[in-house]
């Protein structure tokens, strides 16, 4: 029935994606960006796209991926991602919401299971399908929760693809798909699909690229200078045919969205040139908070009198991890630090008992204590929360916790970045004069994570290349961040 209803009138489709999307998928839209990336797959072999945000990729991969596999004969199509997560709630998520409202649901064509999709003829399963792979490490795959994929080797079993070993890795896996086919009539039907090329390791985008496949096609933003995706768009030689989706040009994307992202991070930022041009970022405008703009303020009268005349007191504590780390406090009223505090090889009750002094201190001011919790801070946390001072919030931050901004930010401490930088630019910042400090602030990296998400550079990273902890810079920014997703201890 379906080996029939594929030769006879679906493989009429095979070189028209377009008006397959339009009479089958039932897409509303389809912009110019994405009827190129349609045309491209049809006359390239290998089809790489740099994108913006709100461009429609993730929708193009999954029509793609229905296109391919109903208008060929025992098709298969092959897609990765950095993450198995990613994979599921983003591109397979797609796949699911075209397919479940398409003509082909109502042919029903395909069975949708949890984690893959195969052609509803058990017969030909085995043959006609489509699998989601993504490796954790260059020694084996990721599975749904993280580990090595017991899903995708269940899958793989169901599919009749030789077994594989605990140890092998993911060349092995592609070998076994690629050489699955045993009709020649599906020789020729292999499809891959690289989703957030950005992100996916150097050694996969290889191995996959390697593969005599049908067609290749690379999505996402261009969030590093290097590496395969990056060659592709820029070193190919011609080899890629390459499809750059502006998101200045999407109908996806609201004229108010790009001029928010102008007007907070700066037409030629790195921010910019990722999230809305599609291009890759500079190498040299790397950090986020200009040393130029944090030495103007030092000293300043800032200009916010309301928040100059603040009677709250806000205290940043990072705890000290490591026995070369010290445990630094900053103590903020309005605008202003009142008083730095570096504490040596405390124990969590010295350093608890040095925040309470700060209380007792100021005990007619209301106080938020804003304590990173990450390892022994819990600590400190629990004892001050024993002790009840009336007039203490505290509030628990951890540098890797989710950002409130989580589409923007991977994480609390970028954001932390970015809000401070705010508040400089609008001139509402005095700094102290310390070169140390400043250094911290100015000296620390961000990279995108291959969802064009911003992320500053861990503490160990800016460790190796300063010799020291960052932990000045963590405790400061705590006193000025606003997350209102923070969780409140006690009081």
């Amino acid at each position: 029935m379906i080996e029939r209803l594929v030769k006879n009138t679906l493989s009429a489709y095979k070189d028209m994606p377009i008006e397959f999307c339009k009479d089958f998928l039932n897409m509303p839209l389809i912009w110019q960006g994405q009827q190129k990336i349609f045309n491209s797959v049809v006359n390239n072999k290998r089809t790489t796209v740099p994108s913006g945000h709100s461009t429609g990729k993730s929708g193009s991969a999954a029509a793609l991926t229905l296109w391919w596999l109903a208008t060929r004969y025992k098709s298969r199509v092959i897609v990765t991602a950095p993450t198995y997560r990613q994979l599921m709630t983003v591109y397979y998520a797609e796949v699911n919401k075209w397919y479940n409202n398409s003509a082909l649901k109502d042919l029903n064509m395909f069975e949708c299971m949890a984690n893959f999709l195969r052609v509803n003829d058990k017969d030909l399963a085995k043959e006609w399908y489509m699998l989601p792979i993504s490796p954790s490490t260059s020694d084996g795959l990721q599975g749904q929760h993280g580990d090595k994929s017991q899903d995708v080797r269940s899958v793989m079993k169901q599919l009749g693809i030789e077994e594989i070993n605990d140890d092998s890795d993911i060349k092995a896996v592609i070998e076994s798909l690629k050489n699955h086919s045993t009709n020649k009539e599906s020789d020729d039907n292999l499809l891959i699909i690289i989703d957030e090329g950005s992100g996916v390791s150097q050694e996969i985008m290889e191995v996959l690229e390697g593969t005599d496949y049908t067609r290749l096609v690379i999505f996402g933003n261009m969030t590093k200078n290097t590496g395969m995706f990056y060659d592709s768009v820029y070193r190919s030689k011609g080899q890629f045919n390459v499809i750059r989706l502006s998101s200045y040009d999407s109908p996806f994307m609201s004229y108010e969205q790009i001029e928010y992202m102008e007007n907070r991070y700066g037409k030629d930022s790195n921010v910019v040139k990722v999230r809305l041009r599609g291009e890759a970022p500079d190498q040299e405008n790397d950090t986020i908070i200009s040393r130029q703009l944090l030495e103007k303020y030092i000293d300043y009268t800032p200009l916010d009198d309301k928040i100059l005349n603040s009677k709250e007191i806000q205290i940043g504590v990072d705890v000290a991890r490591f026995g070369d780390d010290s445990t630094i406090m900053y103590v903020k009223q309005g605008n202003y630090i009142i008083e730095e505090i570096k504490l040596d090889k405390k124990d969590t009750m010295q350093t608890a008992n040095r925040v309470a002094r700060i209380v007792n201190e100021y005990s007619q001011n209301d106080i938020v204590a804003k304590i990173d919790g990450v390892g022994v801070g819990g600590g400190v946390i629990d004892r001050l929360a024993e002790l009840k001072f009336p007039n203490l919030n505290i509030i628990e931050i951890q540098n890797n916790a989710r950002a409130f901004n989580e589409n923007e930010y991977c994480n609390a401490i970028t954001e932390m970045f970015y809000e401070f930088n705010e508040f400089l630019k609008c001139g509402f910042v005095s700094m102290p004069d310390d070169s140390e400090l400043i250094e911290d602030l100015a000296g620390r990296k961000y990279e995108f994570d291959s969802k064009g998400r911003l992320r500053i550079e861990s503490k160990d990273e800016f460790k190796k290349r300063f010799g020291r902890s960052p932990d000045k810079g963590d405790a400061f920014l705590m006193t000025w961040y606003n997350n209102e997703d923070l969780t409140l201890i006690g009081k």
